[in-house]
């Protein structure tokens, strides 16, 4: 599916300031959409499990001004800078009528930036013209499409200006998403083994396509945010947008080595015969600062519903489609709801209550973990539904079995 191949402290609200990117004074030269169309903007790292995001998205998105209202809004997408059109993905488009397809489309700008948009509907004439030039250039993979431009009978890679109208994104969904490579940007992972993060390399020789990756950079390693890029003229007003309180652009990792904060993986994913890189996410469980109010919460992501989901392999539990959000205890020591950022192999066990709110009723469960060392974590998951929160110290301190375990 598109979405897998796409898988400190701060002052006040009124102080808060975009950060100067260190390599690049300005890059984008122009908005990447009007922004009078844009209500407001989500940070990097959110997550959305029903749609195969566990781990902290690499991609930032936009939201409708009417969200998914059958495609009303008409959102411009446009090129931020000079570039080339490398390569475009896309898929049928649900809850659209037949023939509307979302498509994501990616500008190489330079040697090292890249910058793309997904669940695009509509494509410029130029661009549709550019592509319909040759026959069948699309390639059927995993459910999508694909097409590297000047590989396999795809037409060359397409020069677009700065400023230029590259499609239009309508609003069959709540959102539509905008992501930036910088290659020399990298994001720190703890104990990521060679199948955690893939590239666009790992997934042809997967699939057995005689293809080169279309542009420099890992999607999710270099993953950066698009307005440190932008000029200061317009920089501010894009970064007022931001969803998060204090304001900021959010984090693709939150990983923190040696602590319980960031991103964990069913250990089956580097014994498998086979890489298993389309179920990345669904093997994993994040514990990362939440978008929304990064200080004080903590969102955590449990994949479900695929064989290497190990607390829920058979998606018994539809709870775990959703993010849970937790009021962290930051105090130092603390094994209740704590800060992960707090927790290490010396912390002893420590309880989470899962609170969730489904259309069939709302209630708690219960997670419990040990980091039994830097790189292993033991896992207890009680799905049971309770009406009130129930993690104690007594519950924490008694005789527990761990049957599950993750690694880093």
């Amino acid at each position: 599916m598109i979405a897998v191949w796409l898988a400190a402290a701060a002052g006040p609200l009124s102080t808060q300031k975009p950060l100067e990117h260190p390599r690049e004074e300005v890059l984008f030269t122009s908005p990447p959409s009007d922004i009078a169309q844009v209500p407001s903007v989500t940070p990097l790292g959110s997550l959305n499990p029903a749609a195969s995001h566990v781990l902290p998205k690499d991609h930032m998105h936009f939201q409708f001004p009417h969200p998914a209202s059958g495609g009303f809004d008409h959102v411009p997408a446009f090129a931020m800078a000079a570039g080339k059109v490398v390569m475009m993905t896309r898929n049928p488009q649900a809850d659209a009528p037949p023939g509307v397809f979302q498509y994501a489309i990616f500008i190489q700008h330079n040697e090292s930036v890249t910058s793309y948009y997904d669940h695009v509907n509509e494509l410029s004439a130029r661009i549709s013209n550019h592509l319909n030039s040759v026959p069948n250039p699309w390639i059927n993979v995993h459910g999508s499409q694909l097409m590297i431009l000047g590989q396999m009978g795809a037409p060359a890679p397409l020069p677009v200006a700065a400023g230029e109208q590259v499609g239009v994104a309508r609003s069959y969904l709540h959102s539509w998403d905008i992501g930036v490579v910088d290659r020399r940007v990298h994001n720190v992972f703890a104990g990521h083994g060679p199948r955690r993060y893939p590239g666009f390399d790992d997934f042809f020789k997967l699939l057995d396509l005689n293809l080169t990756a279309p542009f420099p950079g890992n999607k999710t390693i270099n993953a950066v945010c698009f307005i440190n890029y932008l000029p200061p003229t317009f920089r501010q007003t894009w970064f007022n947008l931001l969803e998060s309180n204090p304001k900021t652009c959010g984090r693709v990792s939150s990983d923190i080595e040696e602590k319980l904060r960031g991103n964990w993986f069913n250990p089956a994913v580097d014994e498998a015969a086979v890489p298993p890189l389309f179920d990345l996410d669904a093997a994993g469980i994040s514990l990362t600062p939440d978008t929304n109010s990064p200080n004080d919460h903590l969102q955590i992501g449990i994949g479900s519903n695929n064989p290497y989901a190990a607390l829920d392999p058979h998606g018994n539990y539809p709870q775990l489609q959703e993010a849970f959000s937790i009021a962290m205890d930051k105090t130092p020591g603390a094994r209740i709801n704590p800060d992960p950022a707090n927790v290490d192999h010396s912390t002893g066990t420590v309880c989470y209550d899962l609170f969730f709110n489904l259309p069939a009723g709302s209630g708690y469960n219960v997670l419990l973990l040990r980091m039994e060392t830097a790189r292993r974590l033991l896992i207890k998951f009680d799905g049971t539904t309770y009406n009130a929160a129930q993690c104690s110290m007594q519950l924490i301190n008694s005789p527990q079995v761990f049957p599950i375990i993750y690694a880093r």
